[in-house]
């Protein structure tokens, strides 16, 4: 079963949304194209067979970590699927990745440009390895600047000072999907 809110102009994805609906069967929630700039931490609760969750096409400026983190460990599913592409993510914080490691979660990002100063060093470095568990597709996403940049992908950046420097970055460093889609990766915990 699945349910589908297209071009709505919805805006915010309140707790509790779908608690009280008869979905127990539920699978995938299709919300694109709508005016989504938020999302509560408790939005899905209850979906416990969730494996689907396009929030394609909306204003979302960050990851909602904690909403799927809770979606994750409260489902019974091996795998949960959640797209963002075309939101208005600009960056992803080591700290929040940390709430969704190892909970069989793979998140599509696409569109929109992802801006990495050092504080996305810890993506752009351990793009090639697992990262806390992660595996970054590291061939999607390319940078476009900084000038000593442009036109690096994630991968080739392991022999560049950007990896090897401890300093932050004062000038953010502009990333841009060169192919459809940038895939991250949650390996399972015994691999």
């Amino acid at each position: 079963m699945s349910v589908t809110i297209k071009c709505s102009h919805l805006h915010h994805i309140a707790d509790n949304t779908f608690y009280n609906l008869p979905l127990p069967s539920l699978k995938a929630i299709n919300l694109e194209h709508n005016l989504i700039g938020t999302v509560s931490p408790r939005a899905f609760v209850g979906l416990n067979n969730l494996c689907r969750l396009e929030v394609e096409e909306n204003q979302l400026k960050a990851v909602p970590f904690e909403a799927l983190s809770l979606i994750r460990h409260n489902t019974t599913v091996l795998w949960l699927d959640v797209h963002l592409g075309n939101n208005q993510i600009s960056t992803v914080l080591e700290r929040n990745w940390k709430k969704i490691v190892d909970t069989r979660l793979t998140i599509l990002l696409q569109g929109k440009p992802l801006y990495c100063d050092g504080r996305m060093r810890w993506l752009v470095c351990n793009a090639k390895f697992s990262a806390l568990g992660v595996i970054f597709q590291a061939d999607h996403l390319q940078c476009t600047s900084s000038s000593e940049l442009t036109g690096y992908d994630f991968k080739s950046l392991h022999t560049n000072s950007f990896c090897s420097s401890t300093e932050l970055r004062t000038s953010p460093i502009t990333m841009t999907s060169t192919f459809q889609m940038a895939k991250t990766t949650t390996l399972p915990a015994n691999y």
